[in-house]
């Protein structure tokens, strides 16, 4: 059922973030120390969820390129089906009438597809899973709360160990806990402290520490803090929860329209309507507590349970987006579809149950289908999100940045310009709109954009970055290492802040600050290609050949594609007058390779490949070489190389190598 459904979004491509936790995680694989890494550092990537990560990183091992997507799509299908498993067994042993329902609707609703069909969100499907498996071995460890007595210590044992797998997996799973308490006192009709709160409260801890680690790491490195949350006063925050409480309540019961995204609707403590919301919140509970329906009022508990972490009283970063999302809802679904089937299964009518039921799967099953099929390619997951939203300004930016990295510029300043239209504050898009401006050639252009996007949020350490990065292609260079210095205090692991900033301190001269940010970087990343070069760029302004040798050779190894890595260890192998570094063969392979990467239309790369014909003495290949260089020099106004390249010509001329100055 999970793969028909899921089937068009298994070979769809990477969407929004989802390179952070794929190929933005490729250096890793180069790391021999990358398990331990994973596990040791909270800041490997976005969110401290090693469980995860680990996941994805085996992915990348496993599987390169095209197939690497749809593997991981294929896992987090089948994830989502254990986890509709999991949940299945777990409601069959608590004795629920429609057991098998509330586990398929589970695994059909449309409400989950953002979960499922959404890379990144592995860290929900994974954690739900783990998290069936962890109440599963605890209901066994208590006999379904049908005796009183201590758990048995393995299956608690086995519980507390799939708990803790399922907090790496995503902190969402602490919501554990509290969840079989309540589930105690519902079967129970009251907690006992010796053999329903005690036992629990290793998992207590372990939910409360990782819980701490990762709020923390939420607030100061991911990105939930600035003014987007600053603004939110407490009684906005209540506001924002009672609404969501009932957005996702209606969202799962008419599941139509299912948005790619949301938006942050506008919150008015002020205005008396908005109160309707957390005084109906109140009512409802209200009476179902009158009622003294246990099973009711521990549904509802449940329900509220696992939607307290996204309700808006903690910070997170998709809140800056929208005060609700699909995937928020995924751990307080099941407790609504469990009740549905419960109260399907008292209708006595066998047949016309049935039937009731097989429509309800049938069409959630299609709406799921349609909607992940908006995932398959990203102009149809862009489009959707654009559509689906009343004020669709970070879809809009979104949809700029995807059609950047497609090449599709003017497609991209069209879309970030609309964002800003939409909403001129936007710290984001005018970020967006300079970073395709800047991509286009149009660099003086982009300044005013991110020097907008600062005024808005001055604490933004990647749009400093992009602000120095302008002034530095402008010439400006003292301003631009000041920038980049100032984007390090902001966040001292942004590593393209960290590379060009060595760069151009070692351009200027100041060689040992320069090393010390290639070395910063290779620490926050080793292996990484382009740190490598620089450094070896570095080496090779100190006069160590050797050293930048190795430095070449590890950058390719990593970057097949690197362009200076091969052009500047041919240079050094072809120039040198150290015979035993002296490569007149290797230098012209390194030479070609360079020269096919730039498509044979590169002044500086074509004159390397001539000293390196030179250094071999076929010097009348060089002085061809050389000649079609210079000419393409002229053509394109590179005076510096053209000058060069005219000393070169001379050298040939004379019989003599191309020796570096």
């Amino acid at each position: 059922m999970a793969f028909i459904a899921y089937w068009p979004c298994l070979h769809g491509p990477l969407l929004w973030d989802d390179k952070d936790w794929t190929t933005g995680i490729d250096w890793l694989m180069r790391d021999p120390a990358a398990p331990k890494r994973i596990w040791t550092d909270f800041l490997v990537v976005q969110q401290y969820y090693p469980l995860t990560t680990t996941s994805f990183w085996l992915d990348r091992m496993l599987a390169g390129g095209r197939w690497s997507v749809w593997l991981m799509h294929t896992e987090n299908v089948l994830w989502h089906a254990f986890g509709g498993i999991g949940l299945w067994c777990f409601l069959r042993a608590l004795r629920i009438r429609g057991a098998w329902f509330a586990a398929a609707l589970f695994i059909l609703h449309p409400v989950t597809v953002e979960s499922v069909a959404w890379i990144t969100e592995r860290k929900n499907v994974l954690c739900f899973a783990l998290m069936m498996g962890s109440m599963i071995a605890w209901a066994r460890s208590v006999d379904i709360w049908e005796r009183e007595g201590p758990p048995r210590w393995l299956p608690a044992i086995i519980a507390t160990v799939l708990l803790l797998l399922a907090l790496f997996a995503k902190i969402t799973a602490f919501i554990v806990p509290p969840a079989l308490l309540i589930i105690a006192w519902w079967k129970r009709g009251r907690l006992i402290w010796r053999h329903d709160v005690m036992p629990l409260i290793p998992m207590f801890l372990c939910a409360i520490t990782l819980g701490l680690l990762v709020s923390w790491i939420e607030k100061h490195h991911t990105g939930a803090t600035g003014p987007y949350f600053d603004q939110l006063t407490p009684s906005m925050r209540l506001l924002i929860a009672c609404e969501a409480w009932w957005f996702y309540l209606m969202k799962l019961l008419w599941p139509h329209p299912v948005c790619v995204l949301y938006h942050r609707w506008s919150i008015d403590p002020s205005v008396w309507w908005h109160w309707l919301a957390p005084v109906a919140v109140v009512g409802f509970i209200g009476l179902l507590w009158r009622s003294k329906k246990r099973v009711w009022i521990a549904s509802v508990l449940l329900y509220s349970a696992a939607l307290f972490p996204v309700l808006g009283f903690m910070n997170l970063n998709g809140m800056r987006y929208a005060w609700v999302a699909d995937r928020w809802v995924y751990f307080a679904s099941p407790v609504l579809f469990a009740w549905i089937a419960a109260m399907l299964m008292k209708w006595d009518q066998r047949r016309p149950r049935q039937v009731v039921m097989a429509c309800v799967l049938i069409i959630c099953g299609l709406l799921t289908n349609r909607q992940a099929a908006n995932y398959g390619d990203f102009d149809t997951f862009w489009k959707a999100a654009i559509a689906g939203s009343s004020n669709p300004v970070v879809a809009h930016n979104g949809y700029a940045d995807m059609l950047l990295r497609a090449g599709r510029f003017e497609e991209a300043l069209a879309h970030a310009d609309e964002a800003i239209r939409l909403d001129p504050e936007s710290t984001g898009s005018h970020c967006t709109r300079g970073s395709v401006l800047n991509t286009m050639g149009r660099v003086a252009e982009a300044l005013p954009c991110f020097e907008r996007s600062l005024e808005l949020d001055p604490g933004d350490a990647l749009v400093t970055y992009n602000k120095g990065f302008v002034l530095y292609q402008l010439g400006r260079i003292e301003e631009a290492i000041a920038l980049f210095e100032a984007a390090l205090r902001l966040d001292p692991r942004l590593l393209p802040a960290h590379t060009d900033l060595a760069s151009l301190l070692s351009s200027t001269g100041r060689q040992d600050a320069a090393e010390e940010h290639f070395m910063a970087a290779l620490k926050l990343r080793p292996g990484d290609p382009g740190s490598l070069s620089g450094l070896g760029n570095l080496r090779l302004r100190q006069g160590r050949e050797a050293d930048a040798l190795k430095c070449y050779a590890e950058a390719r190894e990593g970057d097949p594609t690197l362009i200076t890595a091969f052009s500047n260890a041919a240079m050094i192998l072809a120039s040198t007058t150290d015979p035993a570094l002296a490569n007149a063969a290797e230098a012209l392979r390194l030479a070609q390779q360079a020269d096919e990467l730039t498509a044979h239309a590169n002044p500086g790369i074509r004159h390397i490949l001539a000293a390196s014909h030179a250094a071999g003495q076929n010097l009348d290949k060089a002085l061809e070489i050389a000649h079609e260089a210079l000419r393409m020099a002229e053509e394109q106004n590179q005076s510096g190389a053209a000058a060069t390249l005219r000393r070169a010509i001379g050298l040939y001329e004379a019989g003599k190598p191309w020796r570096r100055q």
